[in-house]
C-alpha cells in the first residue's frame, strides 16, 4: 500500500489542487470572511485568478472536468465581488 507522499508524486496532486480550488470557492462564498480578506488581498488575489483562468483554458474537460468546474466556480465567486 502507497503512502500519502507517494499518492501525491504519483498523479494525485491534481486531486488535491482540485480540493484546495473547492474549498477556496466556498471560502468566497462567505461574504463576512471574503469582502475583507479579498480586499486586503487585492492584487495576488487578481495574479491567482488569472493563473486559474489560463489553467481551465490549458485543461482539458473530458480529462479534468472536476477541476475546471471547480476552478470556474472559484472564479465566478471570487469575480462577485470585483468592483468598478
Amino acid at each position: 500500500m502507497p503512502t500519502k507522499y507517494e499518492e501525491f508524486t504519483h498523479g494525485n496532486l491534481e486531486d488535491a489542487v482540485t480540493k484546495i480550488i473547492k474549498l477556496f470557492a466556498n471560502l468566497a462564498t462567505e461574504e463576512d470572511i471574503a469582502t475583507p480578506e479579498f480586499y486586503r488581498l487585492k492584487e495576488p488575489l487578481a495574479d491567482f485568478v488569472v493563473e486559474l483562468a489560463d489553467a481551465v483554458q490549458n485543461g482539458n474537460i473530458e480529462k479534468n472536468e472536476e477541476f475546471i468546474l471547480n476552478a470556474v466556480s472559484c472564479i465566478t465567486n471570487i469575480l462577485y465581488y470585483d468592483t468598478a
